[in-house]
């Protein structure tokens, strides 16, 4: 919505200069209006095909129309939107049971560049792992770490 309203003040200004406050509130106020409007009757995957606006108004949204939403079908499309994330979420994940004592790589936080640096840390020994989808490492003789072990790969020497 924020690239939106800017590229619209951009565009008002390039047409007509402001050369006064109220010139420019102005141009804001349309800004925020036309983009508050685009996202209105934007047509969203995951509200079944329908539009935001239409949804919450119950009037189509570019002609002056009742709109009449099935909400069912709407809650259906969602649930199986989010199952299908899932099951490709799913898709990428390994099977792999960790086990205290074995050897692994933590995964660097944040964006890594494709030529810059290795992406994990490590090896590192395994002290426990945890029912909740975490593993506690050994940094250190003195200093361990608990990690989601989506974090975390197995070491290959």
């Amino acid at each position: 919505m924020h690239l939106t309203v800017q590229q619209l003040i951009n565009i008002y200004c390039d047409i007509n200069r402001p050369t006064t406050r109220e010139h420019a509130r102005a141009i804001v106020d349309r800004a925020l209006s036309t983009a508050s409007h685009a996202l209105r009757i934007n047509i969203s995957r995951s509200l079944g095909n329908n539009s935001p606006g239409a949804l919450a108004f119950g009037r189509d949204m570019l002609f002056d129309l009742p709109f009449i939403a099935d909400w069912q079908a709407v809650r259906e499309n969602r649930k199986l939107l989010i199952d299908e994330n899932l099951r490709r979420s799913n898709q990428k994940r390994r099977a792999f049971d960790y086990q205290p004592g074995q050897k692994v790589l933590k995964r660097r936080p944040g964006i890594l560049r494709k030529l810059g640096g290795p992406r994990f840390d490590g090896p590192f020994d395994i002290v426990s792992v945890h029912v909740n989808g975490n593993a506690t490492i050994r940094l250190s003789p003195s200093v361990t770490e608990r990690v989601n072990i989506r974090r975390l790969k197995p070491y290959r020497e």
